[in-house]
Formats: structure tokens, sequence, C-alpha cells
């Protein structure tokens, strides 16, 4: 608290502690290493150097309020729209070694779980779809840059959900939504995506079954 008192940069960074609950133990995750501590960058500089995770960051408040960063209501995943939005309009990152925030892993019904996953995998497209409506948006043309690097990721962690979950259906239906939405991104995904997108998809369940057994 007192480093953001007197901190005027747009976001802080601070590492976090996982906990595992499948092996009751903490570890410290320092996802800054390649960083200097305690000093300021612009976001440009870094965005696609490090993992910037919702559980490392805390945005200045006027900031999301200026830009009236808001995000989608009773949805899951939606820290995930919050972070994108939120890191898109920042120009500057204080990075910290001071650590914050403690993140269970490994809970039953998380919505990182594999059961939370085929309970609200349709919540991640919602999200995708929002991201998609502010990415459109003249008034954020001049970061589209930092857009386009977050909602690609984002792009491909729900194909590889989908893969994990055997969602075939969901997987095309997507595919085709996102061939329609914008061809750029359709076309910059990752080769497994593509490789499934052979022969109309033949091959989905077979990387779907391959994808399950790295999968705990």
């Amino acid at each position: 608290i007192n480093i953001l008192k007197i901190i005027n940069d747009d976001i802080v960074f601070t590492p976090y502690r996982k906990f595992t609950n499948q092996s009751n133990e903490y570890s410290e995750i320092q996802y800054a290493d390649s960083l200097e501590y305690n000093r300021t960058y612009t976001v440009d500089e870094i965005y696609d150097k490090v993992d910037l995770s919702i559980h490392v960051l805390t945005f200045r408040t006027n900031l999301l309020k200026n830009n009236n960063v808001t995000v989608l209501d009773r949805f899951f995943y939606t820290d995930n729209e919050f972070r994108i939005k939120g890191i898109a309009y920042a120009k500057t990152i204080y990075i910290t070694d001071i650590l914050i925030y403690n993140y269970r892993i490994g809970r039953e019904g998380q919505s990182i779980d594999i059961s939370g996953l085929q309970k609200h995998s349709d919540d991640y497209f919602y999200v995708i779809k929002e991201l998609f409506d502010f990415y459109s948006l003249d008034s954020v043309t001049h970061i589209k840059k930092i857009l386009s690097y977050f909602i690609k990721n984002s792009i491909d962690t729900y194909y590889s959900i989908l893969i994990v979950l055997g969602q075939k259906e969901a997987f095309v239906s997507f595919d085709e939504f996102l061939k329609k939405i914008d061809i750029n991104f359709y076309s910059n995904v990752k080769q497994e995506v593509k490789l499934i997108r052979k022969n109309n998809y033949a091959l989905f369940n077979i990387v779907s079954e391959k994808s399950k057994k790295y999968v705990k």
C-alpha cells in the first residue's frame, strides 16, 4: 500500500505466490526475472517479454475511470477482459519484488479447473467476442498492436480449452466465427489448430485425446 501511495505509474507489477492443493506447497513466482526491479518501464517495452497475468497487476484507479474500463456482467473469465483493457490503455508499469498475492490452484470447481471449464467454456467465447468489439472501436486505434498480442493469446487459450474438453462442435463454430470476423487472427493461430483444420477437422478427436494426457 505504501508503494501505491508514492508510485504514479499506470500499473504496479508484484510477484505472486502459488499454492498447489495436490502437493500442499507454496512456490514464489518471479515472472519478472528478466527485468530490473524497483524501476519503471513503458508498457511498449515489456508487454510481450513478461507474463502479465491478472495476479501480478495493480491498476491506477484513474486510468480505469478515465478510460471507462468496464467488463461483462455475470460471466466467468472477465478478469482476462479487465487486464487486457487496462494494459492496453496503460503507458507505464512499475516493477517491484514485493510479494502480495497468494494464488491457490488445483481446487475442485475453480473456473480454471477442468470441471469449471466444462461448465463455463461458453463464457470464454463471450469474453473474446467482447474483446473484438473493443478492438473495433475507433478510440483504440493507437493501441491495437498491444491489443492484438493479448487477443491472440486469448484465442489460443480458448482453442486449447475446447481441444482439452473434446468440444469439437464448439471448436468448429468458433473457428468459423473467427474466420468471418478477422481473417488475420484466423490465419495467425498455433500449429495445433492449423493441423486440426486440415481434412475438415478430421484430426480433432486424435489431438484432443493426446492433449488430455498432459492435463491432471
